[in-house]
């Protein structure tokens, strides 16, 4: 055990003086952080602090709580890497929705009758505009409408629920006769019912957790800050928000506007500011410090660097006729940077919504290059999925692909679930090795013999058959509904033989799947904690950020991510017309203005 005052950062790294004291801090804190500051590095090594100095001691845990599931992964991962393996089993780290279900599937028979949806129940997003037209209830072209609704049907003043959303509450509930029908929301809502009713649960919540951390939390909606102030507020909890108020780009999806203020009242929290952006160069740092001024209700500090004696990385806007024009023109500079030692996988295409509509035109243009490109929309969920990352751990290291690593993380969670007491422990990790040695083999030489998906489908149901398909649901609880765990490999088996079909090798099948060597298309929301050495903003016109009109401040938050994904170059793009449409940039004249003022435009009407 390490003393509080001989602590250092782990793995030799170094944090800015005000990182070093949010880590140490061990009252409520708020910290904002802004992008390429080191966020999840932070949480991490606040997790290595607590552990090692025994102030989060046996039993006690860390509870870690992030709006986005790459976010909750990414940072059970780095958290991984910077604690003792014994430790890391104290750290849970979960998105809300993941945290929610936990509750209700646990203590499911704590809601009273006439709120208990039944046991094994469906989650279907779309069935709730359904429930709601059976009832007469009409919103789908209408926000604003639904907005109002939703207050109603998410009240947390349980007491004061419509007539109408109880009515629709109830065809939910009943479902399709068998199964109740629920959505995400519905699902916290019922978990706050839930702890609300019962206090107990809320005592043993508090009791199992001694410190929060809560990522990303500027997109926390109302239903989710109310199930953690539930849990949490006026407890011996201590609590790490951390968040960046520039990146609040989820308010579409219900995030409060006002997360900090709420947060800072509700747990006299302390504060904590994190200014150095390890990420962006110079020149990108300045045109993200622009941004901010838009939003910005008074000037702020100075343009961090002189633009004068910065020469490193580019930033521009390109002008275009047509989306064709713009697809090829985009294609030879990937090329390029490819040529100069750029990954694929570090090249990134953004756009503001629907990417499948940008596809025909990058793919064909990209194809005529020799360049691989994919909507990363349709990936990234499944890759983030617990049991992805499992099976393809067994078969990198059965391939001797990465192999020390994954070789460590199928031990280790072998080790998790072994029933051995600690008496036992070098016996049973000597059995365990032999197990792991041989299981990985049979792996190999199943590997060798796949001829169809149907062979895929069975490898991977011997590898969860090998953890235990009731060890996985227990550690992994979005698995209790075993149809889900069932959907995901049947999507991972799909995915994966369709690449070894033209890859013809199964560890570049296994890389492929992974993105490398394909550029990826996706939203500026699915981008959020990412970072590229090249990022292009394609359509920065009106149409696509029509919701300037309507919230202009999310709209520039919007951008300021796009911008801040980028390590040495941005570039952005607008095309005269688009699938057959004339387009405009008026509405968005600020934001070429601001990226024209540090970098260059180019027109190849």
């Amino acid at each position: 055990m390490i003393s509080e005052s001989d602590w250092v950062p782990t793995d030799g790294l170094e944090l800015e003086p005000e990182a070093l004291l949010a880590v140490k801090e061990t009252r409520n804190t708020l910290v904002e952080a802004g992008p390429g500051s080191g966020k999840t590095e932070l949480l991490s090594q606040k997790a290595n602090y607590l552990f090692t100095t025994g102030i989060c001691s046996e039993p006690k845990r860390i509870l870690a709580v992030s709006f986005k599931k790459d976010s909750a992964v990414n940072l059970a991962d780095r958290v991984a890497l910077r604690v003792e393996r014994e430790d890391s089993r104290r750290f849970s780290s979960r998105t809300f929705d993941s945290f929610a279900k936990n509750l209700l599937d646990r203590f499911l028979n704590g809601l009273p009758l006439e709120w208990r949806p039944t046991k094994s129940y469906r989650i279907d997003e779309r069935y709730f505009v359904s429930a709601c037209q059976f009832h007469n209830i009409q919103f789908r072209y209408n926000t604003d409408d639904r907005k109002i609704f939703e207050q109603d049907f998410y009240t947390i003043d349980f007491n004061r629920m419509s007539e109408q959303a109880k009515l629709v509450w109830d065809t939910m509930l009943k479902g399709d006769g068998t199964k109740s029908i629920l959505t995400f929301k519905m699902i916290n809502w019922l978990a706050l019912l839930l702890l609300k009713r019962n206090p107990k649960i809320v005592a043993s919540i508090r009791k199992t957790y001694k410190f929060v951390f809560l990522d990303e939390f500027q997109d926390t909606t109302t239903l989710q800050y109310e199930l953690i102030k539930t849990c949490f507020c006026e407890s011996n909890a201590i609590i790490t928000a951390v968040g960046d108020s520039q990146q609040k780009i989820m308010g579409w999806a219900g995030a409060m506007s006002s997360a900090f203020e709420t947060y800072q009242n509700d747990f006299s929290s302390f504060s904590h500011t994190l200014a150095l952006n390890r990420r962006s160069n110079k020149k990108i740092q300045n045109l993200i410090w622009q941004i901010n001024q838009l939003n910005a209700e008074s000037p702020l500090a100075e343009m961090p660097f002189d633009s004068e004696s910065i020469s490193e990385g580019n930033i521009e806007s390109w002008f275009f006729l047509s989306e064709l024009d713009e697809a090829n023109r985009i294609a030879l500079k990937v090329k390029q940077l490819i040529n100069e030692g750029v990954s694929a996988e570090d090249i990134c295409i953004l756009v503001k919504q629907r990417p499948d509509s940008y596809m025909e035109s990058l793919e064909l243009a990209f194809s005529n290059n020799e360049i691989r490109i994919r909507n990363e929309n349709e990936y990234q969920n499944l890759l983030k999925e617990n049991i992805t990352i499992i099976i393809l751990d067994v078969m990198k290291a059965a391939l001797n692909f990465e192999k020390a690593l994954s070789w460590q993380k199928i031990f280790n969670l072998k080790m998790e679930f072994s029933q051995e007491n600690i008496s036992n422990r070098i016996k049973q990790q000597e059995k365990m090795l032999v197990e792991v040695k041989r299981f990985l083999n049979t792996v190999a030489n199943q590997i060798e013999s796949v001829d169809s998906p149907e062979d895929v489908y069975h490898l991977f149901q011997n590898i969860v058959d090998f953890f235990g398909t009731n060890n996985i649901q227990a550690k992994f609880l979005e698995y209790t509904d075993i149809s889900y765990l069932t959907e995901i490999l049947e999507d991972l088996t799909s995915c994966l033989y369709q690449y070894f079909t033209q890859e013809e090798n199964w560890v570049c099948a296994i890389q492929t799947l992974c993105g490398k060597g394909i550029v990826p298309l996706m939203t500026i929301h699915k981008s959020k904690g990412l970072e590229f050495n090249t990022v292009f903003l394609i359509d920065l016109s009106d149409s696509s950020f029509w919701s300037y009109r309507i919230d202009p401040i999310e709209t520039k938050s919007t951008l300021f991510v796009a911008v801040s994904r980028a390590k040495q170059n941005f570039v952005c793009t607008f095309s005269s017309i688009r699938l057959g449409k004339n387009q405009t940039c008026t509405l968005v004249s600020d934001f070429f203005d601001a990226i024209n003022s540090h970098g260059q435009k180019f027109n190849f009407n």
